[in-house]
């Protein structure tokens, strides 16, 4: 089912029309280079635009905490003395 384009009021016609059934203008083709190109550029900004968008947090949401790497790795991030504890009464 194709579409074409009406020359005079710019509705969308079946392409075998030989006349607007509206205006009885001329049907041309609808989709020439400089349409193809706009519907391409708004496309890939969209597409582009969604992507910005969803590497951002929802607004409202809490956030992850930040981690940073830790020198020598976990095992030297455990403290083997608790501070509040006497070292008389750890094991």
């Amino acid at each position: 089912m194709a579409m074409g384009c009406c020359s005079a009021c710019h509705r969308h016609v079946m392409a075998t029309e030989s006349a607007c059934p509206f205006c009885q203008g001329a049907v041309k083709n609808c989709w020439s280079a400089g349409t193809i190109m706009k519907h391409t550029i708004v496309g890939v900004s969209l597409i582009a635009g969604s992507a910005v968008l969803s590497a951002c947090p929802a607004y409202g949401v809490p956030q992850p905490p930040m981690t940073t790497p830790i020198p020598g790795g976990m095992a030297s991030a455990i403290p083997t003395t608790h501070p509040s504890i006497p070292p008389s009464a750890q094991p």
